[in-house]
């Protein structure tokens, strides 16, 4: 598989991102815009077949086989709950591609631990900003509650004899 996945990225500093390398491997949505409307499709899967054949195998045996604590079978076991199985597997394969292309780029061996750091920085920053907007739903509460009267304690009561 590396030796195609050099042959068909020829050159890695000609990509600027792993964002890059993936689009040209065909993993990215297809796209059908007109009028200002925008649509966004499945994969558009231009790019070599074979190598995304390859990184699809390779994605199958990483998720099958990885070790549990590894940061990109947790991520892809994330996906997997949420998205089922093959759609875990097609993103682990473009993630894995993405992870490639930096070790070439480089000159790195795989490390999980900058991975997993960078995941746990999401993970915060996520955290972060949904306690932010649950303060803020608060806060509007609190304004809506204190500024309206209640209907029952406004309404007169009725009395039946």
């Amino acid at each position: 598989m590396a030796a195609c996945f050099v042959s068909v990225i020829d050159d890695a500093h000609r990509f600027h991102s792993a964002h890059e390398v993936e689009s040209y491997l065909g993993w990215v949505p297809s796209e059908d815009t007109t009028g200002g409307r925008r649509r966004l499709g499945a994969i558009s899967k231009h790019g070599n077949r074979y190598l995304r054949a390859l990184l699809v195998q390779a994605a199958w045996s990483l998720w099958r086989t990885a070790d549990p604590g590894d940061p990109l079978r947790q991520w892809s076991d994330a996906v997997a709950e949420r998205r089922g199985n093959r759609v875990a597997v097609i993103a682990l394969a473009r993630r894995t591609a993405g992870v490639l292309w930096a070790m070439w780029r480089d000159g790195h061996v795989y490390d999980p631990a900058p991975l997993a750091k960078s995941q746990a920085q999401g993970v915060r920053r996520a955290a972060q900003t949904l306690e932010f907007q649950a303060v803020a739903l608060e806060r509007a509460a609190s304004k809506r509650h204190f500024g309206r009267r209640s209907i029952c304690s406004s309404s007169p009561e009725v009395t039946t004899n």
